[in-house]
Order: structure tokens, then sequence, then C-alpha cells
């Protein structure tokens, strides 16, 4: 069965006080390996067969249910502050992504920085160990279906030493692997690798990142990529596309090829100033969620009010959803900053990196992510669906998504948000 894929890459670059910042324009020199091939918009249909899809299992304590619940503010608060310095782009993110790499990077930091990172993540009363715990069993539940790949890198200075605790964490907690590059001497030969990696572990889908070119004082660089590829539990017909139209947030109206869907339960809800649908994945392990405002709202209006706790209605729906294409680079060093997270990135912040905290000055000297999502007639990524019945089985609910929208995947598990965007334009 035809899947979609989607990836992001999420770096960070460590560095002593005196660094310079730079630009940098990351050079993709490689071939698509034989098992995918290179499409418009850096996305790709991937021409091998995963093994087929398990269903999502992962058993989570009382503390770890409540710890990625307090999440949900995190990432909503995240996706807020990117889609507010976007403009009226389209936007994309991985909140998991980012929590993944924070949580491996507050193994490093000072106590009280540690702290502050995990409250606002997941909430008070969270330990190091608790959170650590929690990701790792998310992490390997993840994977276990087969339609998501997490994979952390950690790249160190050739010559330099770090805390073994740190690393150890990162190797036997986060699955991470650890490398030697000479960011000093060979600077664009370790940009290279790092590119090599995302290409490699997006399965050749990644061909470029948003990077800044490291320089004499890089000490290490941390990655994390996620891919997420699934087929919809029930797939749209190809041949009911047809063009249809999608009022852009400035009111003008253009053609789309707009998916068509009839007679299938689904999870809804409409309320005054949006409505929501949860679109389930195949084995129902993940749904992608969609929040459209209603009449006389614009959605940046919305963003804010979004429930993404409130249960969802169970009835027959018409679904009508464009094909769509997005992309987006994002700079999380000022988004965490006016998060409050601006301690990170001072001098010193990561002070366990090394055995001699007093010997170490290093700081978060960038945090980017790339990310791509594609959604057509067969798939794309995943989020959690709830559904209760409707009283009125033999209606249907018109679900038009003709307008600007918001999108979520999430599992159905945890509800850890995988990936959010907003859609003011469709790309196709």
């Amino acid at each position: 069965m035809k899947k979609i894929a989607l990836f992001l890459l999420l770096v960070l670059a460590m560095a002593s006080c005196d660094k310079q910042d730079g630009n940098a324009v990351v050079d993709d020199g490689n071939q698509p390996v034989d098992s995918v091939k290179i499409v418009e918009g850096n996305v790709v249909e991937h021409t091998f067969t995963r093994a087929q899809a398990a269903p999502l299992e992962v058993s989570l304590s009382n503390e770890e249910e409540q710890m990625f619940e307090s999440g949900y503010a995190f990432a909503a608060g995240l996706f807020g502050q990117v889609a507010g310095n976007a403009s009226d782009e389209n936007v994309c993110i991985s909140p998991l992504s980012v929590q993944i790499l924070l949580g491996m990077m507050s193994n490093a930091a000072k106590d009280d920085i540690a702290n502050q990172l995990i409250e606002m993540m997941f909430g008070q009363g969270v330990t190091l160990d608790a959170m650590n715990s929690a990701l790792g069993k998310l992490h390997e539940s993840l994977e276990a279906t087969n339609c998501v790949s997490l994979s952390n890198a950690v790249w160190i200075q050739e010559g330099e030493r770090f805390n073994e605790d740190f690393l150890n964490t990162g190797r036997n907690v986060y699955y991470s692997t650890v490398n030697h590059l000479d960011f000093r001497n060979a600077p664009q030969s370790a940009m290279d690798s790092v590119c090599q990696w995302a290409y490699d572990n997006s399965f050749g889908r990644l061909k470029s990142l948003s990077l800044d070119d490291f320089s004499c004082n890089t000490s290490m660089v941390l990655g994390n990529l996620a891919w997420f590829s699934s087929a919809w539990l029930a797939g749209f017909d190809s041949h009911s596309t047809s063009k249809g139209q999608f009022t852009l947030a400035d009111g003008s109206v253009t053609n789309v090829e707009m998916m068509k869907m009839r007679d299938n339960i689904m999870s809804y809800k409409v309320l005054d100033k949006y409505r929501m649908l949860a679109f389930p994945f195949e084995n129902n392990s993940f749904s992608m969620e969609f929040v459209v405002p209603a009449n006389g709202y614009s959605l940046d209006s919305i963003i804010p009010e979004i429930d993404w706790s409130v249960e969802l209605n169970r009835g027959k729906v018409y679904l009508q959803m464009p094909k769509f294409t997005v992309g987006y680079q994002a700079d999380y060093k000022s988004i965490l900053s006016a998060l409050g997270m601006e301690d990170l990135f001072e001098c010193g912040a990561l002070d366990k990196l090394t055995n001699t905290y007093s010997d170490n000055a290093s700081y978060i000297a960038q945090m980017k992510q790339d990310v791509r999502i594609k959604v057509d007639e067969y798939g794309v990524e995943a989020v959690a669906a709830t559904v209760s019945n409707n009283d009125k089985k033999t209606e249907y609910y018109n679900f038009n998504i003709d307008r600007p929208f918001v999108f979520a995947i999430r599992d159905n598990a945890s509800g850890s948000f995988l990936f959010m965007g907003r859609v003011n334009e469709i790309t196709q």
C-alpha cells in the first residue's frame, strides 16, 4: 500500500561563549538512494514497503499520563509562538521532537535550568529521571509501530572529553549514536557528515538543512530526526478527487484538488468558534486532527483558544479535504527564549557537559528545525482520536475543509503531538 512520509531535523550546536555567528548555505550533493525517488518540495513517496504497521502499545503509569497531558500546553504554546512569528505563512512543527531534544539536553544543564525546562515541557513535580524514563518508553513504543522512526545523534569535537553520564544517558535512554567530528579544522566536512546523517535517516527525504556554519568554537552538535509514515484507516477514492474551492485568509478564492469521503463514522465536534475532526490512520494508533474556524472568525484568532483535550462526538461525516504539501524551517532559539527559556542560551547553561564544571562555558548556539509534510488520498502522518456515539446515525455532518485550518498529528496512547501545522494556502 502506498504511504506518505513526513520528516524533520532538529539540531543544536554547542559553542563556547566567544562564538561569532555566521550564515551558511548547506549544499546537498547527495544522490537519492535506490529505494526512494526525490520529488518536488523535498517530499517523497517511498518506493519500498515497510513491515505491516503494528498497533501502538504503551503502558503508562498515572504519573506518566499526567506528564504527557501537561505537555499539551507546551506543544500548544510552542505552536502558537511559531505561528504568531510567521505572518501568513504555512507552518508545521514537531513539538515531540523539541521535547525529546530538550529532554536530552536537560541532562547536561544546570540543575535550576533543567528543572525549568522539565516544568515548562511537562508540568510541576516531574523529575529528570522520570522524564527520561517516560520519553524512552514512548520512543520504544512509537518505533514498534513501524510508522515512526526516531533517530538521535551526538557529534562531539575530536580531542574533547564530555561527561560520560550525559553520553550514556543519550545512548541508553534516547538510543543516540555518539560520534567524533573536527568542527574546528574541517567545518565543511563536519557539516557534510551531519547532512549525510539526516539524509540517511530520513530515507533520502531530507535534502538540505537550515543550519548556520560551524565555527572553531563549536564543541558539540545534537540532532533529532523524526520520520512518520502511515496510510489512512480508510483511504480516499482518488477517482472522487476533483477541483474545489478554498477560501484564503484574505478572502480570495482558489481552486484546489479536494478529496472526498462519505459514509465513514468519524470523531468530530462543533463549537462556537471552530469545529474539529479527528481522522484515524491504520490500526488506530495515530490520528490527524483538523481545526477549522467558524464563519466570522479568523484562523489566528481561534488558535489560542483551541481545546486539544475536548471530547469529540462520533457520527457519519461527509468529509471534503484538500490535498496539500507544507514545508517549514523554524529557529527555536528565539522562540524558546520568548517562552521563558532564555537562560538555556546563556554561557555556562550546560555545565554538566564536562566533568570539570568550572571549565565548561558551553551554551546553545543554534537550534533549528526543518519539517516537510504531504497529505493525499492514501495517507500522511499521525495523531490521536477520541470518539462517542452520535444519536443521528442516518444523517451526515458536512465537514468541509475549505478555508485556512490547523492540523495536528498525535499518538492515541499518550496524546503527544508529533506534528502541528497551520495551512493558510494550499500547495499541491
